[in-house]
């Protein structure tokens, strides 16, 4: 680690040179603020949510203090397109800057010589052949590299946030029994490519860690990237969530009360989106965090009364099936028939219906007319509440949002109160999601 340090120093130590040769331009950074944004380490820890004694006070909780959470990791999503390593901007031109130290791909010289870059350059270094950083446009699984590496620079760096990432869940062991492809990369990238003295072990967990516990944010250049937090972690999965998390522009986590919560109450976040169908939650919660959700709302057939995932009997058009769960298999059965569809039929038919959706069949020219006799077609083959009509009902939206005719705004105000009908089953309370879906 003692040579790594002193090839970070000499890469700060040419900032100041390349600056005074002119190498950075007249919209360089002032590196004697960079440091201003960076989460302030020392803190991590103590700041930690005590959940019982959270107190609700008009959808938030009453301490502001105790409802923000900084950063321990920020950086790129693990498949993504290419961005710059420094301000997460998209890089779009073919022949692209490269950072003249480790060949990752970054926006400018600037962004390259950012001290927020300079020790993980110095391990990237270490890659002499180049083979883990992205050589052309597209989207690439190798920044799953970038954001396990900063995890690890922190076993030396931070300690104390060493501590706290290591204390997360992971499934680290799960990944490597079942020898992962990209797991098993990740390993032998650090270990024999960079030459980082941290254990395979470790190595196997910290990516676990990330695969279980870091969220998406939006960064202040409009791309999605991926931060680990020291308290959001705690929170549990519902499909009906009572907590809302909003991400600020420089990376924090706000977290608020949806609806009431009583001092006990267990508090939970959506892992997959309240708005998505019972089989894409299962499959999404199996796949990346290996549990199958029994949330009140999966518990139910009925999805509390929404049968949000449930369509009209085939047969018995008057009749909505249930769902049921047997040997991880999803069937849905009419209550009054007795016919079943299994999960395949019912995935194939909406995978049909959003073709059409797509193919700008069911809308056509997109008048109010022909798009609320849409509507009603999809309605009467599933029904108001069926997740096929909530996206269908979007898509409507996005084809009116420019169509200021009386028509087209009555249409619109029957779709937000439809929409919101929807949502006040799946996700009770005030949530940034509830907003956007009427506003998509």
């Amino acid at each position: 680690m003692g040579d790594k340090n002193q090839k970070t120093k000499k890469i700060r130590e040419n900032r100041s040179k390349w600056e005074k040769m002119g190498k950075i331009g007249a919209n360089g950074r002032k590196y004697e603020k960079m440091g201003e944004s960076r989460s302030k380490w020392e803190n991590i820890g103590e700041n930690r949510v005590k959940w019982e004694n959270i107190e609700v006070n008009g959808g938030k909780w009453e301490n502001s203090g105790k409802n923000r959470d900084e950063p321990l990791v920020i950086g790129p999503l693990g498949t993504s397109d290419l961005v710059c390593l420094s301000c997460y901007s998209p890089i779009l031109e073919e022949d692209f800057f490269k950072c003249p130290d480790c060949f990752w791909p970054m926006c400018s010289m600037s962004c390259a010589l950012d001290e927020s870059h300079a020790v993980e350059c110095s391990w990237l270094e270490e890659d002499k052949t180049h083979c883990g950083a992205p050589t052309c446009l597209g989207e690439t699984p190798r920044y799953d590299l970038i954001f396990i590496l900063r995890c690890l620079i922190l076993k030396e760096r931070n300690p104390k946030a060493w501590r706290i990432m290591f204390e997360m869940a992971s499934h680290g062991n799960r990944l490597k029994e079942s020898n992962e492809p990209h797991q098993v990369a990740a390993v032998r990238y650090f270990k024999d490519i960079c030459k980082m003295h941290i254990g395979e072990d470790e190595i196997h967990h910290i990516r676990g860690v990330v695969l279980a516990n870091a969220i998406e944010i939006r960064s202040k250049m409009g791309t999605i990237i991926k931060v680990l937090y020291p308290t959001v972690r705690f929170l549990n999965h519902s499909c009906i969530p009572n907590v809302h998390l909003t991400s600020t522009p420089e990376g924090h986590m706000e977290m608020r009360a949806a609806i009431d919560i009583n001092k006990g109450d267990e508090l939970a976040i959506s892992y997959t989106g309240t708005d998505s169908p019972v089989w894409e939650r299962q499959s999404c919660l199996v796949e990346n965090h290996f549990f199958t959700c029994m949330c009140k709302r999966c518990r139910d057939p009925t999805e509390l009364g929404s049968y949000f995932s449930s369509p009209r009997c085939p047969i018995c058009p008057s009749v909505i099936m249930h769902y049921f769960v047997q040997e991880e298999n999803i069937t849905w059965r009419c209550s009054k028939c007795h016919s079943e569809s299994s999960v395949d039929e019912i995935i194939q038919e909406i995978h049909d219906w959003t073709f059409r959706l797509e193919m700008n069949d069911l809308f056509g020219t997109g008048s109010p007319s022909k798009i609320s006799h849409a509507l009603a077609v999809i309605e009467q083959r599933f029904h108001i509440k069926h997740y096929m009509w909530l996206r269908a009902s979007q898509k409507a939206l996005q084809k009116l949002q420019y169509n200021n005719s009386f028509s087209a705004l009555k249409l619109k105000r029957y779709i937000w109160e439809k929409i919101n009908d929807i949502f006040d089953y799946i996700e009770p309370g005030i949530t940034r999601r509830k907003g956007k879906s009427i506003l998509l």
